[in-house]
């Protein structure tokens, strides 16, 4: 009895050690899959931040050409069919403009 409750112990004994090394390798596996995690995550962080201050540029780069195009609007819209100039008059003395 005791030699075949031994074999018993050495087969559970040697069945936990296998459970026991692949829980190893799955936290080893783990902890790998969550350092290549950290490090896609401070790269898109990164690449989030470069792209917030690019996305800032552009919409200081659109103001001023919106601001440019409206300060514009007033030098070509014609004051008698509030159009955009069509063959723009000068009026002298005062320098008006109005389409011909």
């Amino acid at each position: 009895k005791l030699v075949a409750a031994n074999n018993r112990f050495q087969s559970e004994k040697s069945s936990l050690q296998d459970y026991v090394g692949r829980i190893e390798e799955l936290e080893s596996a783990a902890r790998t899959q969550q350092e290549s995690l950290k490090q896609s995550w401070e790269q898109l962080r990164v690449k989030e931040s470069a792209l917030t201050a690019h996305r800032k540029e552009l919409e200081a780069a659109l103001a001023k050409v919106v601001h440019a195009q409206e300060a514009m609007e007033g030098d070509l819209t014609c004051m008698s069919c509030l159009d955009l100039l069509h063959k723009p008059l000068i009026l002298v003395p005062d320098g008006k403009r109005q389409c011909s």
